[in-house]
């Protein structure tokens, strides 16, 4: 299952489990808040904020890789938390017809690549 997959089925807020370490780019996993669920969140977060690292220069800001992952997040929160704004807005019907996990898996990747692209190219060494 990707990880957004997991954060789509019920991802709650964290906080930032990542560092800086000492050279300002290894990445430091923070201990978690108690519990079993936290704990599983926190897991899910740092494996989300690699694979958001991955697709980013090295010298990309930690905290504008955060600002990515929490985007992906809020995305994969909308179902959950939106539900009743949604259907207002767009009515019951294609709601429901919009909102599954592969339908909606397929568009968080597809608009935060397009985001990591332009990032990407933000913090990108320019080339001689």
């Amino acid at each position: 299952m990707r990880v957004t997959q997991l954060l789509t089925i019920g991802f709650q807020s964290v906080k930032s489990v990542t560092s800086l370490g000492k050279n300002n780019s290894e990445r430091v996993v923070r201990p978690c808040q108690i519990g079993p669920l936290r704990e599983g969140l926190c897991l899910n977060f740092f494996k989300l904020m690699r694979i958001v690292s991955n697709f980013l220069p090295s010298g990309t800001p930690v905290m504008q890789q955060h600002l990515q992952a929490f985007s992906i997040v809020s995305q994969c929160l909308l179902d959950r938390d939106h539900r009743p704004i949604g259907r207002l807005l767009i009515g019951e019907e294609e709601y429901r017809t919009l909102f599954n996990v592969d339908l909606l898996t397929a568009q968080i990747v597809a608009f935060s690549m397009g985001g990591l692209r332009a990032v990407r190219q933000q913090f990108q060494e320019p080339t001689s």
